[in-house]
């Protein structure tokens, strides 16, 4: 019996020894009682042995253990969670870990704790994060370039009348009415050159200083417009707005929101300038249209909105439909764009709970929609 308990604990030992997981055994005190190892620190197992696990952690990954635990204790389910570990003097790690509990006697004596190190993994998503955010910002300053000669036409004639109020100001200093009158315009003319500022300004920033929050759908496609409606007038496109006063606000970063909009109608004048011909071809007729629609509905018993761009740009090739939102994926010429909108477009949606589709009529036109969650 001795001999076979000895095999026994032997085989136990190379298991729980050979596996690249640390294996804990914690009381209900949470003091570690048995380690495997702490390969990955390169320290003696002994060293933890009799310390609350907790003292291994940062505050934010304690409190995250402390409540974790005490659900096992009390619940006698499984639960797992990722903490960030951070012993004295050595460097942090970030771990999966699973704990589930040890009945004896039918009461919960000691908690199991399986941990996985997912430092790499986590770095790895760190570093995607960060590419991703650089990608999207390169696509929207893609955006601002597109749209920097319609704003500066935009801007260009308020400021032409504030200098012409401004003349005639000095012209007639003497006639204080008149002089209220023109001063009213030039500040008038002044809040619409800031606005129009602050909106290319709003569309610029870094992602890292967008917060969610939540928004009037109409307004915040308002504010889009304001930027690119002059480029449109310059390519004689006609934009149509159907967005219900009816409905529901979503809760989103609303310059993500607005870089698919721009992107989309983007999308929508660069298809009919390629069909049509940049300015009113003779021969265009109504064709030169974007029609840019709302509308509310219901999936699973959840509210959603829906925002759609239609164009009649000539539509999507099949041979090519599947690939419209891949990575740097493009059918336009290299000095008109990097082929990452609607890939980017994607990624935003999808990062919102939404999803970007597309329907599409070849030799006709395209119709993409957006989908998002209501708040």
């Amino acid at each position: 019996l001795y001999d076979a308990l000895q095999r026994s604990e032997a085989q136990w030992r190379s298991l729980v020894t050979g596996v690249p997981d640390i294996i804990s055994l914690i009381n209900e005190q949470g003091v570690i009682e048995f380690v495997n190892h702490l390969v990955p620190y390169d320290a003696d197992n002994t060293r933890v042995l009799g310390k609350p696990a907790s003292t291994f952690m940062s505050p934010a990954a304690a409190a995250i253990w402390a409540a974790a635990f005490a659900e096992v204790l009390d619940q006698a389910e499984a639960r797992e969670i990722e903490i960030e570990v951070t012993p004295p003097g050595l460097p942090s790690s970030f771990y999966l870990v699973r704990l589930a509990p040890i009945s004896v006697g039918g009461r919960i004596r000691k908690v199991i704790s399986i941990s996985t190190d997912i430092t790499e993994r986590r770095n790895a998503e760190a570093q995607r994060s960060w590419l991703e955010a650089q990608l999207r910002q390169q696509q929207r300053l893609e955006s601002i370039g597109t749209l920097a000669s319609g704003v500066a036409h935009e801007i260009n004639n308020p400021v032409q009348g504030i200098m012409n109020y401004a003349e005639l100001i000095d012209e007639r200093a003497n006639d204080p009415v008149l002089v209220r009158e023109f001063a009213a315009e030039i500040s008038s003319e002044s809040q619409r050159v800031a606005t129009i500022v602050r909106h290319l300004l709003a569309f610029s920033r870094q992602e890292f200083e967008q917060q969610l929050e939540t928004t009037e759908v109409a307004r915040m496609v308002d504010t889009t417009l304001s930027l690119i409606r002059a480029v449109l007038r310059r390519d004689q496109i006609q934009l149509d707005i159907a967005l219900p006063a009816t409905l529901p606000h979503i809760h989103c970063r609303v310059q993500q929101i607005q870089q698919i909009v721009m992107n989309l109608i983007t999308n929508a004048r660069d298809a009919m300038n390629e069909v049509h011909g940049e300015g009113l071809a003779s021969n265009a007729g109504d064709a030169k249209r974007i029609v840019l629609s709302g509308a509310s509905f219901e999936r699973e018993g959840k509210l959603w909105v829906r925002i759609s761009v239609e164009d009649r740009g000539g539509g999507i090739p099949d041979a090519i439909r599947g690939r419209i939102f891949d990575p740097f994926f493009t059918t336009k010429r290299k000095d008109k764009g990097t082929g990452l909108g609607l890939a980017v477009s994607h990624g935003i949606a999808a990062e919102h709970g939404g999803a970007l589709w597309v329907e599409s009529v070849a030799g006709v036109g395209a119709t993409f929609h957006l989908d998002l969650p209501a708040a």
